[in-house]
């Protein structure tokens, strides 16, 4: 595993992208959460609804009614992205996604921690109410499943061929 001191990620331009991946989450979570709350208003489109709701819990409606908690749990997995942020290979996409869960964490944090509910307002026939902030945390997610999964095949393909060597 690549691991960088955060004295030689400030100002390398993996950071930078990390910051500003990060920055654009966090706004467009508040700004569309900030407009859908104040206009509250109902557009169908094809397959999904943009209507206000608020959940007071987790994904799929656990935790009910315990937000001030799972804000501090979004505080501390917010940390944990700081402090893992230089243990990953500095690539682009590492550093777009990893800005990306950053930015919904802390999105969703903010709601947690100053409204005691996160606002949803992406909406469904077939999946509980969303918001930006909840599909940049899914899709970063997603996407280091599928890179950590990549590497593990590499790893396994090299030890096969040191194998295959030793032979």
């Amino acid at each position: 595993m690549t691991t960088t001191t955060w004295n030689d990620l400030l100002g390398s331009s993996s950071f930078k992208i990390f910051l500003a991946s990060s920055f654009f989450t966090i706004i467009s979570d508040q700004l569309s959460k900030y407009f859908v709350e104040t206009t509250k208003p109902i557009i169908q489109l094809s397959f999904l609804t943009i209507k206000y709701s608020t959940n007071t819990g987790a994904g799929f409606g656990l935790f009910q009614n315990n937000s001030f908690i799972l804000g501090i749990i979004s505080l501390i997995a917010a940390i944990a992205v700081l402090f893992y942020y230089p243990k990953i290979p500095q690539t682009k996409f590492n550093s777009i996604f990893m800005g990306i869960l950053l930015g919904g964490i802390i999105g969703n944090g903010i709601d947690r921690l100053t409204k005691q509910y996160v606002v949803d307002f992406i909406a469904t026939s077939f999946w509980p109410s969303f918001n930006i902030a909840d599909a940049a945390i899914t899709i970063s997610t997603t996407y280091f499943i599928y890179y950590l999964l990549q590497e593990e095949k590499k790893i396994k393909k090299n030890k096969e061929r040191r194998i295959r060597k030793k032979e």
